[in-house]
């Protein structure tokens, strides 16, 4: 027995024993964990969301019947500390549910994961959500303010640019991202050329001037140098100078080609914010209609054939029975099976 558990005796050892090198350690990470628990559970309202049995989040049963989850963190009445806590509960209960989703990529329902101010709820373990819920039909929609809020770990900015095919950037960057995001827009082919420009009329000191003192008459003179080569997408200027209401975007499409250029945004107009009036149709008047056609569909389908008659009740599309015997003033009854019922001295016999 002692062989069997060598090694799991020898984590406890090292982490939870007194004379353990690690025990230090276990401590400090311990305390903090449970100094974040005992912060959430110290709020009602999350008490009753994270310890609720009955009526909380189940994210296997929302991937698979694509349910919707909407998660607010609430940073303005937890604090930065405790909303950070209280994402990551649901972002790493989700991941759980994530990679161990059965099915495979053509039976699974596509998920759209979308996380506002993503910095706040990137680290190591998180991670995954770029480079594994692809795979499990999950894609994940990140946004941060700049590029140094991806720092977090040595690999967090390479890991989340390579594995993020679409990328969307606005204007007012720092000269360091503006030629970032020029590299990472790439080059394109394109026609390259230089062109001589002259003045009509030379001003004094080698000016050249128009009649009224401003340079006016500008022409060019013949292409040089031209060559079928590569230049930028997106130069630094351009990238800067995106207006307001406007971004830069590179995706690829299903094929893997690549597509750059500038997209115009618009806010939501405010109708699609208003209560919308829901409509209420009575199908109930057309159904009559509709069993009509039913009935003379059947009628025309169904023609009287002599060698298969129906002498059953009549239902609308059954024939008429032939013959029939009035029996209200019979002592006898007939019921459907021909069986015929006798009522004496109040007694039923068959």
């Amino acid at each position: 027995m002692l062989g069997k558990h060598k090694l799991q005796l020898g984590y406890f050892r090292k982490h939870f024993y007194n004379e353990g090198t690690m025990r230090n350690d276990t401590e400090r990470f311990v305390h903090s964990a449970i100094t974040q628990l005992d912060g959430l559970l110290r709020i009602p309202g999350l008490r009753d969301v994270l310890c609720n049995r009955t009526n909380n989040i189940n994210f296997d049963t929302a991937l698979e019947n694509g349910e919707v989850t909407i998660v607010c963190t609430r940073r303005g009445d937890l604090g930065s500390k405790m909303q950070k806590t209280f994402g990551l509960f649901f972002l790493l209960s989700m991941q759980r549910s994530v990679i161990k989703r059965p099915g495979s990529e053509l039976s699974r329902i596509p998920h759209i994961l979308y996380i506002d101010d993503s910095s706040e709820f990137i680290c190591s373990s998180t991670l995954s959500m770029f480079t594994l819920y692809r795979k499990y039909k999950v894609g994940t929609i990140a946004t941060v303010q700049n590029l140094e809020q991806l720092d977090t770990t040595v690999a967090s900015r390479k890991t989340i640019l390579s594995n993020c095919t679409a990328k969307i950037v606005f204007g007012n960057l720092t000269p360091e991202e503006n030629e970032f995001w020029s590299k990472e827009f790439g080059d394109k082919r394109d026609w390259l050329y230089s062109q001589d420009m002259s003045f009509k009329g030379e001003g004094p000191g080698g000016q050249f001037w128009g009649g009224e003192g401003s340079v006016k008459d500008v022409s060019y003179g013949d292409m040089k140098g031209v060559k079928w080569g590569w230049k930028k997408n997106f130069e630094l200027g351009k990238i800067q100078a995106l207006k307001f209401k406007n971004c830069a975007y590179k995706y690829k499409d299903d094929k893997g080609k690549s597509f750059v250029g500038v997209a115009e945004l618009k806010f939501m107009d405010s109708k699609y914010k208003e209560l919308h009036k829901v409509k209420n149709f009575d199908f109930a008047k057309y159904q009559t209609g509709i069993v009509g056609e039913n009935i003379k569909h059947r009628k025309r389908k169904n023609k009287f054939d002599p060698k298969r008659i129906d002498f059953d009740d009549f239902d609308g599309t059954a024939d008429i029975e032939p013959i029939q015997t009035d029996v209200t003033d019979s002592g006898a009854l007939f019921n459907s099976e021909d069986a015929i019922v006798y009522d004496i001295n109040k007694k039923t016999n068959e």
